[in-house]
């Protein structure tokens, strides 16, 4: 992989994930998805496209506070706001992993860029993948992601929130909303 190239280079990464996310547009559309307004930064961007309950995220960053630049896909199912988003959803790299492990060998489900510039083609590699791999999610056949998605919540710790006793420590506790969503979100169906 090349060197990352400023975001300064060329147009702005602004113009570039739009045209990267109307990639998105019209294959979603014909599975009853329809784009909700994006988070546009000057170098971090993120889309849901939404059937509700179901949602579909595009994300990418070219921060260099965040390298390695990337961007993702998200499948989702319920609320598209923090934290119930961070529970609710797969990466599209998960469903990929546990329903076809040899192609996740060898990359797919994995976006880097080097820049803005990459934007474009890397979302339309995600569009294909998503096609392919998270289709029946898309036709609103939930099982294997409902399945997954529990599968992974059950792996995952509730946050840790971090309060000081008074003496000058600090004592970790579960966050009791995060360990909510855990349990509602580590059951199948």
């Amino acid at each position: 992989m090349s060197k990352p190239k400023s975001i300064n280079q060329g147009e702005s990464f602004q113009t570039h994930f739009a045209q990267a996310c109307a990639v998105f547009q019209a294959p979603l559309a014909l599975h009853g998805f329809a784009a909700a307004e994006p988070v546009i930064e000057r170098a971090f961007g993120s889309r849901c496209f939404l059937a509700e309950p179901r949602y579909v995220r595009v994300s990418a960053t070219v921060d260099p506070h965040d390298a390695p630049f990337l961007a993702s896909v998200a499948l989702g199912e319920g609320d598209t706001g923090m934290p119930e988003c961070d529970w609710n959803s797969v990466a599209l790299w998960h469903l990929v992993e546990h329903t076809a492990p040899d192609a996740r060998a060898h990359g797919v489900g994995s976006y880097a860029l080097n820049g803005p510039v990459d934007l474009v083609p890397t979302f339309e590699r995600m569009l294909a993948d998503l096609l392919q791999y998270g289709s029946a999610f898309l036709s609103g056949d939930l099982q294997e992601f409902r399945h997954i998605r529990a599968v992974l919540a059950r792996s995952r710790k509730p946050y840790t929130i971090h309060t000081s006793n008074g003496n000058g420590r600090y004592v970790a506790r579960d966050d009791p909303e995060s360990a909510a969503l855990k349990q509602r979100f580590s059951r199948d169906g």
